[in-house]
């Protein structure tokens, strides 16, 4: 185990900055012609009135350590939860290590974002493409870590 934290995310220490970067990252799948490529398991949790809903779920590109994307249906309870609160957890493990990051999470609809944050996978969600009205970006930016890598 290379690093053993628990502290807020503006504190990291710089040497272990790009390790876990690294790791949050693995959380993003790439997809081959033979299907998607082993990555991390991600697990979103956020809050609702009677109690916590967890979600595994993929990172989109761009994730790391100052934010966190992911794509959902705008009517989904996880969006419904964040609207509501605007807290989560993010769980990042490969079975052996794991990374938590505490977050304020917005849910976000900008055509731009949406966009760019596009991949083919999502059209069997969203058939009408970025553009669809079902179709959101989920945004966290962490503010507490807690990491075992």
């Amino acid at each position: 185990m290379s690093i053993y934290y628990m502290g807020t995310a503006k504190e990291l220490p710089q040497e272990m900055k790009s390790e876990l970067e690294s790791f949050i990252r693995q959380g993003i799948p790439v997809f081959s012609a033979n299907g998607m490529e082993k990555c991390h398991t991600v697990t979103l949790g956020t809050s609702r009135q009677d109690g916590i809903r967890l979600t595994v779920i993929n990172l989109l590109k761009g994730s790391g350590l100052q934010e966190v994307f992911m794509q959902c249906n705008r009517q989904s309870q996880k969006a419904r939860n964040l609207l509501a609160d605007g807290k989560a957890e993010v769980a990042i493990t490969n079975g052996m290590g794991y990374g938590v990051l505490e977050c304020t999470g917005e849910v976000m609809d900008d055509v731009q974002l949406k966009t760019e944050k596009w991949e083919e996978w999502m059209t069997q969600y969203h058939p009408q493409g970025p553009a669809a009205p079902d179709y959101a970006i989920l945004r966290f930016v962490p503010h507490g870590i807690r990491a075992a890598l």
